[in-house]
């Protein structure tokens, strides 16, 4: 029974190997590898079955030898920067701004498909979506490439599929973004080599060498679209305080708008410390000049706060930023948290709430 399994793998390997299929499923460079131990798995099982007796070692030396494929072709894994998978609530709030009977929707899998569908043929119109991968080959020729995951059991984790996309206006483009993009479809003329690169979980990624696509029209959604508003980011447990005293001194249309900003958002406990008033007993101005104490415009990482060392907050009065022992204070303020991105900015969660000014505090 081994036996035969083992000449059932080494054949089908071997077949795999050397069919024209092999590129969609596998870097080519892995061709030899593949086809190397395919011969080695096929010899042993034909060789068990004809009777031939395993000598001591023979185990070990398959072993060794699968091994030093994987180390020789360990150089071939993908060397080109990942990009993320798409996640399916984003594409079904991408496909809600489309007018799908306009532009129907056919899937990418199908439109990377050797033999696709008669909708993703040659000649027609189409409107798909996948994540944006850039790569050198394909700029060359004023291009990208559109790649979804398949899941595979068994064979590999996952699998990337993609389209060559041809579209002018490379720049309003970014690696990793989702896209809808909305073309015809072309065949292939001259089949572009490109490098083995991770789309989402996957090994390997292959682009279609028999289709490409020409953009008409691309909806993109952006990577910052897809992070939290500021509203969202600081409402909530254990921050609610604050963005009680936001929305009180009317301050949430300002940090939804399109300038991009730095909030200082004190927990809920560093308000409940306050001494005197807290920021729901404030006068309305009192209010205003508190949140926006905590407020910077600008989007600064805590990295980059400590490398410019102050900024001024909406109220023209400076933060200072400093660190030591591996702890950063803003105004004697312990950062909890840093770096929490939104779309249109960045928040640090810090305790106790900012003194009001930076003048009292040592240089």
């Amino acid at each position: 029974m081994e036996s035969c399994i083992l000449a059932m793998m080494g054949a089908g390997m071997l077949w795999f190997s050397l069919s024209d299929r092999y590129g969609l499923l596998m870097n080519v460079k892995f061709r030899p590898l593949t086809v190397s131990g395919a011969v080695l798995v096929l010899l042993l099982g034909v060789a068990t079955l004809a009777g031939v007796q395993k000598r001591r070692g023979a185990n070990t030396f398959v072993f060794v030898v699968m091994l030093a494929v994987v180390v020789v072709g360990k150089p071939y894994l993908p060397a080109v920067g990942s990009i993320g998978q798409s996640d399916p609530g984003v594409e079904a709030s991408l496909w809600e701004q489309v007018d799908t009977k306009r532009y129907p929707r056919v899937l990418l899998l199908d439109l990377s498909s050797r033999r696709p569908s008669e909708e993703a043929s040659p000649g027609r119109s189409v409107t798909t979506i996948g994540i944006v991968k850039r790569l050198g080959v394909l700029s060359d020729r004023s291009s990208f490439a559109l790649m979804t995951t398949f899941m595979y059991c068994c064979l590999a984790d996952a699998v990337g599929f993609g389209v060559r996309v041809q579209w002018d206006d490379l720049d309003s483009i970014e690696d990793g973004q989702l896209a809808i993009v909305s073309g015809t479809v072309h065949n292939e003329e001259l089949p572009i080599e490109m490098p083995n690169f991770r789309s989402g979980r996957a090994m390997v990624s292959s682009v279609n060498q028999h289709r490409y696509l020409v953009a008409k029209q691309i909806l993109s959604y952006r990577q910052e679209d897809r992070l939290p508003t500021m509203t969202d980011a600081i409402s909530g447990p254990r921050k609610e305080r604050f963005g009680q005293a936001l929305a009180t001194a009317e301050m949430w249309s300002e940090l939804d708008g399109p300038d991009r900003y730095t909030v200082f958002v004190p927990v809920d406990l560093a308000i409940d410390a306050m001494d005197g008033m807290k920021p729901v007993e404030m006068p309305p101005t009192v209010l205003e000049s508190f949140v926006k104490a905590h407020i910077v415009r600008g989007d600064y990482s805590l990295e980059e706060l400590e490398e410019v060392g102050s900024v001024r907050n909406l109220d023209g009065e400076y933060i200072k930023v400093r660190s030591a022992n591996g702890e950063t204070t803003v105004n004697g303020s312990r950062v909890l948290f840093k770096n929490r991105r939104t779309r249109n900015g960045v928040i640090h969660f810090i305790y106790p709430v900012l003194s009001p000014d930076a003048s009292n505090l040592d240089p």
